[in-house]
C-alpha cells in the first residue's frame, strides 16, 4: 500500500469512529488566541495611512 492510500484508510477509519468530529465552542477560539499573546480587550489598531493620491475638486 502506498503512503496516500494509508492516509486515506486512516481518515476513513477516523470518520467511521466519529473521533475526528469535535464540538466547537466560540469561547475556545478566544482562549486559543489569548494563548498566542493577543488580548480581546486590548486591541492594537493600525495607524491611519496618509493618502498620496490627490482627488480633483470639480
Amino acid at each position: 500500500m502506498g503512503k496516500k492510500a494509508k492516509l486515506r484508510k486512516k481518515r476513513r477509519e477516523q470518520t467511521a469512529n466519529g473521533s475526528a468530529v469535535q464540538p466547537t465552542n466560540s469561547d475556545d477560539f478566544i482562549g486559543q488566541i489569548e494563548k498566542t499573546g493577543y488580548r480581546k480587550e486590548n486591541v492594537m489598531r493600525s495607524p491611519e495611512v496618509p493618502r498620496d493620491e490627490i482627488e480633483p475638486i470639480v
